[in-house]
Parts: structure tokens; C-alpha cells; sequence
């Protein structure tokens, strides 16, 4: 094969991002040159993981490394602008770079960086302040009479750019002031990430000094540059701004871009007065506007509006006046707008859209159970004050529930030859928590780790928390044990237990009385690091002190962590003297209707089953406080133990 094939291999590898084949190929050509050390670089350096690879091979390549037998060859700008491309926010091996090209360490001859290496390079900084001083460097090279690279308008886009990761918007005005003193020409981009930068700082009046200096340098707005400023408006919470500039555009016949204008509608938190501007909007749009792939986004904050305020036949009609399919995200607001409906939830509406939608392409399943947390947060509402969300038989002869939706749906991609993702699973099975459908939640999670079989890393833990809090609110606390026996019997690091899981546990075994598991549970929680309930804080007195710390935890979990506490002082070979004060930190009950939850459960399990008369903390109300004279009264009681 010729060289010229070689090379067309070789770039064959780069397509498919195969490396080790791109190497293979190198030492089968008799002769490589410049070109297939350089598509073999770019290959290599595809994963930013492999960039000391590239550097030992650039260092061969130069004839100061022995990586390989491969014949050395000096490498040229092309080949050291791939490398550098590869150094994307790795600013010490760019600069490295940089300083080895102007010591003559890549051939006989000293090869300078030109401008493209330096823009590479400065794309790698990570502070304005690093990409400054490149600039300097480029401006100071004017004074060579080879090598010289001076900054150019790309340059300073490329800093400004930097600006705006950072949100330093006194770098920026440096940048776009620096420019403008060597006589470089400015351009939207330049501008346009001026104006980024300021609404990435949240400050609107550096955007409108890097507006009007744009207007004054005689350079007309585009598209990206009004999607900036409107993003500066937005991030400022000026939506009359934001409405003002997109109604600038469409004067202008600027092509409009819905997305920014969406962002700056979910900033108002009045549902009426984003209608009234949506109206402003709208109104400007046409048919091709109203295309999902176009419009979507401001489609999808007007019928979330709707959605939040009860408004179902509202939303239908705007969901209605999408041409052609509609996308995820509409349809999503529009199961929303299902489950908020006034003066009932429209379920059957829901679930036939779920069934007759011809959503786009690329659009995935998770998409669809997104709206269903609206109904899992009401559920759960229902339940902590004493509701139940299960239907009389009479209700659901008319009427369809969420989680029917969920399981409706999954069964709809398996027929269709579908495999549902981890996600996906996940959402389905929260969907059955919510309402207590244990037995499904199980049967779902069974299919889960059939489609896990021999892929573990398919697995989730949410998911099998989901499944244990379904068998914890259907009072299946023997299922709930098995599930987790199931999960530790997977281990791996994304299973292992958390709070969450030991937890439910916990309560599906405090239910069902089994105060012996739950004991069991909390202390392999504990040992296994999902949770610790011990720290130091601050006492009275302002002295440090450690505290059994249970405001995460649930009221059954708070009550085993105190009975573990407890059973710990008799123990065979603990120290018979307490000499402190035991301080329970139980919060204020910030979340309770009532009042607080845990600190009320925690005083009637020391009184009731202890004998022991705790104090809240004068001080601190989220505090218990159990005398040291108590606990040693505690344990002289039981010391026959």
C-alpha cells in the first residue's frame, strides 16, 4: 500500500475512534511521515485521558523519547495544534507546550508558536489572569522578526470566553479595552461573549456598556448577540428588557431563537402576568413558529402556566396548535397540566396521550415520567396528613391513577421492542411507591434485574429504595427485608445502602414491630458508613460538645438510634459513671403541621419505655436534653442485665 492509503486507513480509524488500530497500521507503512503521525495523534487524543500517551509520542516524535521504534519526525504547527486541542482545560501541559516550542524542543529548528496554538493554548486556562499573560506573550512576540504571533479578534473572543466561565466581568472590559488600543478589529463574537459574561455575572449594567459599544463601533446585532443580551435580561430578572429586545428582533427580522425567551419566562413566578407576556409573544409567531423543533420551548412554558393554574382546557388548546408532532418537553408540560386540572385531574386524557402521541425522534421514555412527581408529592402530602390516595372501587371504575400511567406506558415499549433504560425503570417504580402499589413496584424491580442479568452496572439503587418504600407503606416488611438482602448480595459501590435505604427499612420493620430487625438494620447501616448519627456542635455554654444528631432521620429511625444508644450503656464492659450531659439534636420542626414530630416521639419513647424524664433545651428548642444523673439512675435500674 502507498502512504497516501495508509493515510486514508488511518483517518478511517479516526472516524471510528479506534486508537490501537490507528497504531497498528503505523508500523506496518514502510515510511511514515508528518501526516499519519498526525492522524494518529488525533485519533490517540480523542479521549482526553490518553494526553501523556500523546505527549511521550510528540517527544519520540522529536527524537527525545523511546516510546516506540518508530523513525522520529519532526513534528509541524498542524500536528502541535492537535496536541494542544487535546489540552482543553489542562493549562500546565499547554503551557508546557507553549515553552518547549519556543526552546526548540520539537526538531533541529526552533518551531514558534503561531497564533492558532496560542488560541488553543489559551482555551485551556482556567482564570482570566493565565489567559492575559498568553496575550502579553502574543503581543510581545511584534518585536520578533520570525515567529511572530499577534493577537487577533479571535484571540481575544477566546479570553473572553474564559471571562465567562469565571463570571469576571472586570477582565472583559480589560479584553474588549485591550483590543481596541492594538488596533484590532472587533466582531459580534468578540461581543457577543462580552455580553455572556455579564449575564453569567448576573450584572446588567456591564451587558449594556458592552451593547452600546458594540452600536457604537458600527456592528449590527445578530442572532447570537440578541440571545445574549436577552440571556443578560433574564439572568437579572428584567423580563420587560428581555420582551422589549425580542420584539427588536422580530422588527429587525432577525431569525428568533424560543429557547432564551422560555428561559426568561420561567423567571416569573406570577402564572397570570407570564401569560400576558407569553400573549406578546405568541402573537409575533407563525405557522413554521409553531413547530415543536422551533417554538417548543415557549409552547412548553405556556402550557406549564396553564398547568399551575388549574387551567386544563386552556393548555389543550395551545397544546393543540402544535404543528406537526409534538416533542418531550410539551408533552410533558401537558401531562402536568393532566394532573393540576380543576376541578378533577384529567387522567384518561393523560394516558391517551401517552398512547396516541407521535413525539419526536431522539425524544426518550424518562421524558414521560417527569409530570408524575406533581402526583407523587400530592400522595405523599395526602399521607402525612393522615389522607389516603387509594380510590373506592367505585372511583376506580372512572378514573385512571398515575402510577397506572407509568406501568401503561413501560408495557407500550416493550410491545413496541423498546428496552426501557435504568431510568426509566426508576421512574416507574417511584410511580408505584407513591401510591403503594408494593406488588407492582416488586414486579418492575424483578425486571430490572433480569435486563441487569450479567450487567450489574445496569443496576440502580434507586430503585430498590423506591421497592423498599413500597413494601414499607403496603406493610411489606418481609418483602422489604428481602429486597435488601438482594441489593447487599449485588454490592458494588452504586449499591451500597444509604440513609434512604436503612431508612425505609427501618420503618417497614417498626410498623410490623419487629424492633429486633430494625435494631439489626441501623447497626449495619451505621458500620457500613450509610449514616452517622454522632457529631460535635456547640453547647450552652459555647463549649464543643457531641451530640446524637437525628433531624435527617425519620421518627422510627430516630427512635432505634436512641434504643441503640441506650442498650450500648448496658453492655457487657461499657463504663458504668455517665459524667455528661446526652444532647439529642431532634430540630425545631420547621416541616411539622403540628408540633415537632421528632422531638414529641423521642420524650414519650425515653418516658414510656424508659423511665427516663428528658428536658428540651432552654436555649434551643431543637434540642433534648437527657440529665447525666437520669442515664445513671437508667443504668442502676437495669444493671441486673
Amino acid at each position: 500500500m502507498t502512504g497516501r492509503l495508509w493515510l486514508d486507513a488511518i483517518k478511517v480509524c479516526v472516524l471510528a475512534g479506534d486508537h490501537q488500530a490507528a497504531e497498528a497500521m503505523l508500523y506496518q507503512i514502510e515510511k511514515p511521515n508528518i501526516r499519519h503521525y498526525t492522524a494518529y495523534l488525533k485519533v490517540l487524543l480523542m479521549d482526553s485521558s490518553r494526553l501523556q500517551a500523546g505527549l511521550d509520542f510528540l517527544n519520540h516524535m522529536s527524537g527525545r523519547g523511546n516510546a516506540s521504534s518508530l523513525p522520529p519526525v519532526a513534528p509541524n504547527h498542524i500536528t502541535m495544534r492537535t496536541v494542544l486541542g487535546a489540552c482543553e482545560r489542562n493549562y500546565s501541559a499547554a503551557i508546557h507546550i507553549i515553552d518547549n516550542m519556543k526552546q526548540g524542543m520539537y526538531g533541529k529548528d526552533v518551531l514558534f508558536p503561531d497564533e492558532a496554538c496560542y488560541n488553543l493554548a489559551i482555551a485551556s486556562c482556567q482564570t482570566p489572569e493565565q489567559a492575559r499573560e498568553l496575550v502579553m506573550e502574543m503581543r510581545l512576540t511584534r518585536r520578533h522578526r520570525i515567529g511572530v504571533a499577534a493577537p487577533t479578534a479571535r484571540t481575544i473572543t477566546q479570553a473572553l470566553v474564559i471571562c465567562r466561565r469565571t463570571s469576571d466581568v472586570a477582565m472583559a472590559r480589560y479584553f474588549i479595552k485591550q483590543a481596541s488600543m492594538d488596533g484590532i478589529k472587533p466582531d459580534l463574537y468578540m461581543y457577543s461573549a462580552a455580553i455572556a459574561t455579564a449575564a453569567s455575572a448576573k450584572d446588567s449594567k456591564a451587558a449594556r456598556f458592552f451593547w452600546k459599544d458594540m452600536l457604537a463601533k458600527n456592528l449590527a446585532p445578530n442572532v447570537i448577540t440578541y440571545n445574549c443580551m436577552i440571556g443578560a435580561h433574564t439572568s437579572c430578572n428584567d423580563v420587560n428588557a428581555a420582551i422589549n429586545l425580542f420584539q427588536k428582533m422580530n422588527e429587525t427580522r432577525t431569525r428568533t431563537t424560543f429557547g432564551y425567551m422560555a428561559k426568561a419566562l420561567f423567571t416569573i413566578t406570577d402564572n397570570v402576568m407570564k401569560i400576558v407576556y407569553i400573549q406578546m409573544i405568541t402573537d409575533t409567531m407563525t405557522r413554521n413558529d409553531w413547530k415543536a423543533e422551533i417554538g417548543g420551548p415557549v409552547i412548553e412554558a405556556t402550557i406549564n402556566a396553564y398547568g399551575a393554574l388549574g387551567c386544563y382546557t386552556d393548555a389543550r388548546a395551545f397544546y393543540d396548535k402544535i404543528e406537526g408532532p409534538a416533542d418531550a418537553a410539551c408533552l410533558r408540560a401537558m401531562l402536568f397540566a393532566c394532573s393540576t386540572a380543576q376541578p378533577q385531574p384529567q387522567w384518561q386524557d393523560a394516558l391517551d396521550m401517552l398512547h396516541s402521541s407521535d413525539i419526536l425522534t431522539g425524544t426518550r421514555g424518562p421524558m414521560y415520567m417527569d409530570p408524575m412527581a406533581a402526583q407523587h408529592d400530592k400522595g405523599r402530602q395526602d399521607r402525612n396528613e393522615g389522607k389516603t390516595t387509594v380510590q373506592s372501587a367505585a372511583d376506580k371504575d372512572q378514573s385512571l391513577q398515575w402510577w397506572e400511567c407509568a406501568v401503561s406506558l413501560l408495557s407500550r415499549m416493550w410491545e413496541q421492542g423498546l428496552q426501557p433504560d435504568i431510568q426509566i425503570f426508576s421512574s416507574v417504580i417511584s410511580a408505584c411507591e407513591a401510591a403503594g402499589e408494593w406488588q407492582h413496584a416488586l414486579s418492575i424491580l424483578q425486571s430490572v434485574l433480569d435486563s441487569a442479568e450479567g450487567s450489574p452496572q445496569f443496576l440502580n439503587l434507586y430503585c430498590f429504595n423506591a421497592a423498599i418504600s413500597a413494601c414499607e407503606k403496603g406493610g411489606a416488611w418481609v418483602e422489604a427485608l428481602e429486597i435488601y438482602e438482594r441489593m447487599k448480595a449485588y454490592g458494588g459501590i452504586k449499591l451500597q445502602p444509604s440513609i434512604v435505604t436503612i431508612g425505609s427499612l427501618i420503618l417497614a420493620f417498626d410498623k410490623a414491630g419487629q424492633k429486633e430487625l430494625a435494631q439489626i438494620a441501623y447497626d449495619e447501616g451505621r458500620a457500613s458508613g450509610a449514616f452517622n448519627p454522632w457529631r460535635m456542635t456547640i453547647g450552652a455554654n459555647g463549649e464543643r460538645i457531641k451530640a446524637l444528631d437525628l433531624h435527617r432521620f425519620n421518627t422510627a429511625m430516630a427512635r432505634t438510634a436512641i434504643r441503640s444508644y441506650l442498650e450500648s450503656l448496658l453492655a457487657k464492659g461499657s463504663s458504668n459513671v455517665i459524667e455528661e450531659d446526652l444532647v439529642i439534636v431532634v430540630g425545631k420542626g420547621k416541616h411539622s403541621s403540628d408540633e415537632p414530630v421528632l422531638a414529641s416521639a423521642a420524650c414519650r419513647l425515653l418516658k414510656n419505655e424508659y423511665k427516663i424524664a428528658p428536658a428540651i433545651d432552654d436555649s434551643n428548642p431543637g434540642r433534648v436534653i437527657i440529665r447525666c444523673d437520669e442515664l445513671n439512675k437508667f443504668i442502676a435500674r437495669k444493671s441486673w442485665r
